[in-house]
């Protein structure tokens, strides 16, 4: 199963700490043991993609930041929407799963692509000695 993370929407006016900026935050949302577990159990748990944009170093103002799961927005304007969850999830077992996070500070973006964690990887890789 592939996870797609998709841009955030971020300009810290030069392309150079663009770049940089949006690397370290969507690499950090992307790399997220938390977010690739919930990935793999269908959860639509915004507060760990929030959490690890904000391990990312980058500075952030979460009354700006928006977060999508799946095509749905999660969270906005420092708040948590009225999402309909059981709906994300089930549209979370798709092949394909989108989060798209906009930082609300300009308009460069990045896509970021990765895979979620299942508990049979964590088995295979725990259950042998190199």
């Amino acid at each position: 199963r592939i996870f797609l993370g998709d841009t955030g929407s971020l300009s810290l006016g030069m392309t150079l700490a663009v770049t940089a900026i949006l690397a370290t935050t969507k690499g950090s949302v992307a790399t997220s043991m938390l977010v690739k577990t919930a990935l793999n159990g269908n959860d639509p748990n915004w507060g760990r993609i929030l959490a690890a944009v904000g391990r990312s170093g980058a500075v952030i103002d979460t009354g700006r930041i928006r977060i999508e799961l799946a095509g749905f927005p999660l969270f906005e304007k420092g708040l948590p929407t009225e999402a309909d969850l059981a709906e994300v999830s089930t549209r979370m077992k798709a092949k394909e799963v989108r989060i798209r996070v906009e930082i609300g500070l300009g308009t460069g973006s990045r896509t970021v692509y990765t895979t979620d964690l299942s508990r049979e990887y964590v088995s295979i890789n725990a259950d042998y000695t190199t």
